[in-house]
């Protein structure tokens, strides 16, 4: 599989092994089996000016503009329904996105916060307590 332009985003989907790009210099964003097999174009436009940040989440490519300073969206199985999420933040470039309901893993902090009463921070220890900015720990250091 060959790419041209500038390919600034990669995002893989290991469920639907899927392999998903924006390019900067052809201003579109594709598609291909993670083999590079059935490649396609999800979003071809004039006015897609600087891909860079590329996340993947749900049902959705996500993506930042440099030019725009905006954070938009498409479908990322049948490309269309593109959104602007919100725009002319500064200095915008990268973007991650996260399910915060799908969760995997356990720690320490895990169960009901290690005991602590704002932050449960892990460590390669165990867990450490800490407080917003402004508070302090109380004795017993959670």
């Amino acid at each position: 599989m060959q790419i041209s332009g500038w390919p600034n985003g990669l995002a893989v989907d290991y469920v639907e092994r899927k392999l998903y790009w924006g390019d900067a210099k052809e201003d579109k964003i594709e598609m291909s089996h993670l083999d590079g097999t059935h490649r396609l174009t999800l979003l071809a436009d004039d006015n897609l000016p600087h891909i860079f940040g590329f996340a993947l989440l749900g049902d959705y490519v996500y993506w930042t503009d440099w030019q725009r300073r905006s954070i938009e969206r498409v479908n990322k199985i049948k490309g269309g329904e593109r959104e602007v999420i919100i725009d002319q933040l500064p200095d915008l470039m990268g973007l991650k996105a996260v399910n915060v309901f799908d969760v995997s893993g356990w720690n320490l902090c895990s169960d009901r916060y290690g005991g602590c009463s704002h932050l449960c921070l892990p460590i390669p220890q165990g867990y450490r307590c800490a407080c917003p900015t402004g508070q302090e720990l109380l004795a017993d250091n959670r």
